[in-house]
Order: structure tokens, then sequence, then C-alpha cells
């Protein structure tokens, strides 16, 4: 439809009205060319990968791989809980690398893959985040002697191709302990499961 209306696709469309003189976050990109990657990259602009709603959608594979080479930002993301139930970052993790595999034999190195899924979007949002004295202390713990990690032998590749929600022993968010040892230490997880089956009662399908 753009490129009936305007003759442009929609990255080329956006720049030329200046759209990205503003910080601008793309979701998916499912279908952008190298031409746009490369509009992105020099305007700034962060791309929000989504491979487990992209394929519930049935909309494509993302050209990641692409965008990881050509230095564009970045980050993974879940989408909503309508087109993805179990908002997994783990399972993104997991699923970005394995579908560029199958996408075109495209490796990812671990490393960056998991920065796709922290310090990018950390810094893309201008928090101030990070194991230094002074900075927000938003941490996850991973416990690496679950069955499921063993052997770990690389924790990079472990954590992107093993580690599951079960493997987080304790979250701190801004240095508060949020969830430890299997519960959240912040809310009433009974009063949450209770009012979510009343607000069901209430949605038609």
């Amino acid at each position: 439809e753009c490129l009936s209306e305007k003759g442009l696709r929609p990255a080329e469309y956006l720049e030329s009205i200046n759209f990205f003189r503003e910080k601008t976050f793309a979701a998916h990109c499912v279908h952008v060319s190298l031409r746009e990657i490369e509009i992105m990259k020099n305007r700034g602009v962060v791309a929000v990968h989504c491979p487990t709603s992209n394929v519930k959608l049935m909309d494509g594979i993302a050209p990641l791989y692409e965008m990881y080479k050509s230095n564009l930002k970045v980050c993974l993301g879940t989408d909503g809980s309508a087109s993805n139930n179990s908002l997994n970052m783990f399972q993104e993790l997991r699923l970005a690398s394995l579908l560029q595999r199958l996408r075109g034999k495209y490796f990812i190195p671990n490393a960056d893959l998991l920065k796709m899924a922290t310090v990018n979007a950390y810094s893309s949002l201008g928090l101030n985040c990070g194991l230094e004295e002074g900075r927000l202390a938003d941490i996850v713990l991973i416990d690496l002697k679950h069955p499921n990690m063993i052997p770990n032998k690389n924790w990079e590749s472990s954590l992107v191709y093993s580690a599951n929600p079960s493997n987080v022993s304790t979250v701190l968010v801004d240095g508060r302990i949020i969830f430890s040892e299997g519960s959240f230490q912040t809310v009433d997880e009974d009063k949450i499961h209770s009012l979510a089956d009343r607000f069901l009662d209430r949605v038609s399908f």
C-alpha cells in the first residue's frame, strides 16, 4: 500500500517526511529492505525484533542478521499477549537465533543476542543501568544448577538455547527484590489470579 500510494517503502517514506528526527523504536521490521535498514541505522532508529509474535501471526521472519551486520541497534521484544501468549524472553532469544539459521544459515554470536535482550534496550531507553555504583540495580540471577542447564561449558550458549523462566532464582528492580525462591515478593499472587479469572469472564471470544 505504501509503494502504491507513495511510491516508496515505509522507512523511505518516513525518511522523506523527516519522521526520524524524533527518537524512534520500530517494532517488528519483518519486511524491511537493505535500503530501509541503512536509513534506520543512519537515523538512530532502534529495531525491536519480536520473533514469536511474527511466527504466531504468520508475518514472516525479519532480516535480523542483516540488521545486525549493518550495525542497526536491535532489541528483542515479545509484543503483547494477544500475539505471544508466553511473553517469555528466553524463548525470544532462542527463536531469534534459530530462525536466522533457518532463513539463511546466518549465525549471530550468543553474546550479541544477549545484548539485544538486555543492554541494547537499557541504553536505547536512556536508563542508567549496569553493575556500577550509582546505577540502577536491575538484576536477574540465573540458577545454573538446574538439569536443563547442565552441562554448562558456555554460559552464553546455555542462556540462549537452554534457559527458561524456571531457571530465574532472583529478580531485583532498582535494587529491590521482587522475585525470590519461586515467588513474587511485592504482590499478592492469589489475588491477581482471582482478578484475572474475573476479568476473563467479562471477555467474549
